[in-house]
């Protein structure tokens, strides 16, 4: 099936066609639209196994409520007589306030999809990700620029099963974060916090060493699948040593970390983190600019260290993006990429695709279907989006990829070359984008990629940080590099590993010999 988070534009074609299968998004997307239940033409057998699964006795007149039920068993999927034994119910409507009544009234505690998981399940042989078809509380469509079935990712309480199959390859224990499940909200996610304010401290610091070391502790407790009762628990979990154990046994008994608090009371680094909001300034630049003295953001104004315009963008991109807003952004950018090529094709990434209810800013990578079809693409875009008015700053702007002769993909030393421009959008009642009556502004990074790398760039653009830097880390192990722009052998060859039949991320980490963890799955920060 097509990603959900996968704007509705065509799948990119490959250089040679004729080398791949035909795919069954169409096919599938065709019978969930019209609710008729498919003939299975795949091997099938074992793809609900272990699931213990309820069917509402809903629409009966739009789903063959019978063919469902078959195609579940026929799935290896264990058919249970009421909601209280599910772990998984299958409802025909997506509206919230009906399913509900199936449960007098009370929020249920198991996961609710729709019907289209099952058939777009059974149809394509391969178990979908559960939580791109969850009834979501609102009973609406997590944005109007998704293709059906829409439905988005989970609410951050909403528990999202993994499936029988990806739980058996998942070791929470696990030494690289690809290999482990993370959630959104853990359960030691108030653990978590405060280790997140050490690292962040870290960071300002400069302290390289202590900013991995956190990262990988804190990722470890992210995936950690029930609360922690002591320290001791943490012990064997790839990335947490003695201290770690020890804060999380200080935590336990005294619900707050002294380091922590020590940290928040200091000036300097209320200061520096004030600092290194601003666009141009980052961590490192935050610290030298307080040992040279500077105090306040009127300061780095006076002395021309800072410009208004910066601190007022910096203020703005202080204040979360709701997914709905995030979504109708996503829908006027790709009006506007339309406009300059049909046939591209567009996922919002970061955050937003990772499940957050509200985000710091939105990534959207897109590709063209041809091979260098890419080439100009971002620049034109660009410049059609200025001159409607809705961007209002390029923060930075690199084509170097478009601009390079005789095709193929280097790697760069410290960031992938593709082509990518970072801007500020203006979101207001005006553009449709939000209720707010006055502008506000948001940032948002556009990444053009070729097409037999465009799913590499989804992965990497994807995040979360920890995630990415344990999947570098992992493919580096299999004597290769990995960064949103491909993969290649390691030196002295550095040759580009053909990426080209990749139809999904879980073709490029099977190039590194990893499971597929879904996007919601990968929230290790």
């Amino acid at each position: 099936m097509a990603d959900p988070f996968v704007l509705p534009l065509r799948p990119p074609k490959r250089p040679n066609p004729s080398s791949y299968s035909s795919s069954s998004t169409s096919s599938s997307s065709a019978s969930s639209s019209s609710g008729r239940v498919p003939t299975a033409s795949k091997r099938v057998a074992g793809i609900f196994q272990h699931w213990r699964i309820y069917v509402l006795d809903a629409k009966a007149q739009i789903y063959d409520l019978g063919k469902l039920r078959d195609m579940i068993k026929e799935g290896g999927g264990k058919l249970v007589g009421s909601t209280d034994e599910a772990e998984i119910v299958v409802s025909a409507t997506n509206r919230w306030n009906r399913v509900l009544r199936w449960f007098s009234g009370k929020p249920p505690t198991m996961s609710i999809v729709r019907a289209e998981w099952v058939i777009e399940s059974f149809s394509s042989g391969t178990l979908q990700p559960i939580a791109h078809y969850l009834v979501a509380p609102t009973g609406e469509s997590a944005a109007s620029a998704m293709p059906p079935p829409s439905g988005g990712p989970p609410p951050a309480t909403a528990p999202v099963p993994v499936s029988a199959d990806l739980s058996a390859q998942l070791d929470h224990r696990s030494a690289y974060a690809p290999e482990r499940y993370h959630p959104l909200v853990c359960p030691n996610e108030r653990f978590v916090e405060q280790l997140r304010v050490i690292k962040r401290e870290r960071e300002l610091d400069g302290d390289e060493v202590g900013v991995v070391s956190y990262g990988r502790a804190i990722a470890c407790v992210k995936a950690f699948p029930k609360k922690i009762r002591r320290g001791e628990d943490l012990r064997g979990c790839g990335g947490v040593g003695e201290k770690i154990m020890a804060l999380a046994d200080e935590f336990l008994s005294t619900n707050r970390l002294e380091a922590t608090e020590r940290i928040l009371e200091k000036e300097s680094y209320r200061t520096r983190q004030q600092f290194a909001r601003i666009d141009g300034i980052g961590p490192y630049r935050a610290t030298a600019l307080w040992n040279e003295g500077f105090r306040s953001l009127d300061g780095l104004i006076a002395a021309g260290k800072a410009t208004e315009r910066q601190v007022k963008l910096a203020e703005d991109f202080d204040l979360k993006i709701p997914r709905d807003e995030v979504t109708a952004i996503a829908d006027v950018i790709v009006r506007h990429l339309r406009d300059a090529e049909p046939e591209a094709q567009c996922t919002i990434c970061g955050g937003h695709r990772r499940g957050k209810p509200e985000s710091n800013d939105i990534d959207i990578v897109f590709t063209h279907p041809e091979v260098d079809g890419e080439r100009g693409l971002l620049k034109r875009l660009v410049a059609s989006l200025q001159k409607s008015g809705f961007i209002t700053d390029v923060l930075n702007f690199s084509d170097v990829n478009s601009r390079r002769e005789g095709g193929g993909y280097r790697q760069s030393r410290s960031f992938d070359t593709l082509d990518k421009a970072f801007v500020v959008v203006r979101s207001c009642k005006e553009t449709g984008t939000t209720h707010r009556e006055q502008p506000i502004h948001r940032r948002v990074d556009l990444i053009s990629a070729p097409c037999n790398r465009y799913w590499t760039a989804v992965l990497g653009w994807t995040g979360s940080t920890q995630f990415e830097r344990d999947l570098r880390a992992y493919a580096r192990k299999q004597h290769l590099r990995f960064d949103s722009g491909g993969i290649t052998t390691r030196a002295p060859t550095r040759e580009e590993v053909d990426l080209s039949f990749a139809r999904s991320e879980a073709d490029v980490l099977a190039v590194l010999g990893l499971p597929c963890v879904p996007p919601e799955g990968r929230n290790a920060d």
